[in-house]
């Protein structure tokens, strides 16, 4: 048998097939759920998870000699920094802070 014909047979029969009950799910039993085809036409639900809270607001004095400043923006989506302030990564989010006084102006990601 050629491969094409060996293909198309193997084809068929996935095709064929039924869909695999939610009972042969592995995490059925915890309760987590099982991702589905989306063949009936509904997409499910979507849930908006809630921010996080950062570890610096607008207005507080970021500590500037213990974090990185963020180089590079232009390629994370940022304007350049100007004016006197700079961009400055803490943990997962990004500062615009005040390059003199170390006040943060805008909590850019999180």
């Amino acid at each position: 048998m050629t491969m094409p014909k060996t293909l198309a047979i193997l084809l068929a029969a996935l095709m064929a097939s039924p869909p695999v009950p939610a009972a042969a799910c592995a995490t059925a039993a915890t309760g987590a759920g099982c991702a589905t085809p989306l063949s009936s036409g509904k997409a499910g639900k979507w849930l908006r998870v809630p921010p996080r809270p950062t570890a610096f607001a607008v207005g507080d004095t970021l500590p500037t000699d213990r974090h990185m400043t963020v180089t590079g923006t232009e390629y994370l989506g940022l304007p350049p920094a100007r004016d006197g302030w700079l961009y400055y990564r803490v943990g997962r989010e990004i500062y615009r802070v005040d390059r003199r006084t170390g006040t943060v102006l805008e909590v850019m990601r999180r």
